[in-house]
């Protein structure tokens, strides 16, 4: 029941508060579930409480050991919350496998934090690289989150030509896409608060039947 309440308020609703409490909820019912704890933390990283992400990927990690779709959201949370090296050192268990959806996540993450570093070359490197390679595997939301973040941290840096460039490029599969990033972006909004279908925050992520993926955390 809290499953499938999370997956409602989330996706239907987006009341992100209400999804990580049923979330919550849920991994009190089924503690050894890893996909509560990838729902849990997506919640939380959505609404930009990071810190709650570090906890229930770390909760969840307990439960799943190096579990690549929970090590992507640790990675993700600690970046944010400005913990470089420790957010590095997660990414360093992910296998680099061509082609494979928690590598290229994982290249995403490799380039926010080479962003934050202010190792633009290197950032621009691993971003393109996951959006790319996303795109090869048609993998359309994932492309188009990929790019939002990539943008974002462009805009961060003062780049702000070249971000409206990279958002001219290609978001499939939504034609308001384009416009509600590019007006998010550009008016400094937080990437996490762009929730339009189809760019659904990067690191979190892909894994979790709470996000509607191909995929599942089990």
């Amino acid at each position: 029941a809290w499953e499938a309440l999370s997956m409602h308020v989330f996706s239907n609703v987006g009341d992100f508060g209400k999804a990580l409490d049923y979330s919550s909820r849920w991994i009190i019912d089924e503690p050894y579930n890893q996909s509560a704890y990838c729902a849990a933390a997506v919640a939380a990283n959505v609404m930009e409480d990071f810190e709650a992400a570090r906890h229930w990927s770390k909760a969840g990690l307990m439960v799943a050991r190096n579990f690549e779709p929970l090590l992507n959201s640790l990675a993700f949370s600690s970046a944010c919350l400005g913990e470089l090296d420790e957010a590095e050192s997660y990414l360093y268990k992910i296998p680099e496998t061509e082609g494979n959806i928690q590598s290229l996540v994982a290249d995403a993450n490799k380039g926010l934090i080479a962003m934050r570093r202010g190792d633009a070359a290197k950032g621009r490197h691993f971003c393109m690289h996951s959006i790319s390679g996303f795109r090869k595997l048609q993998n359309h939301e994932l492309e188009a989150s990929a790019l939002s973040y990539f943008a974002a941290e462009l805009v961060r840096n003062g780049e702000l030509e070249e971000a409206s460039t990279k958002l001219r490029v290609r978001i499939p599969t939504n034609p308001d896409a384009h416009s509600n990033l590019k007006s998010a972006i550009c008016s400094n909004m937080k990437p996490a608060t762009l929730s339009f279908k189809g760019a659904l925050p990067l690191g979190l992520f892909e894994g979790c039947r709470f996000l509607g993926f191909a995929s599942s955390c089990g």
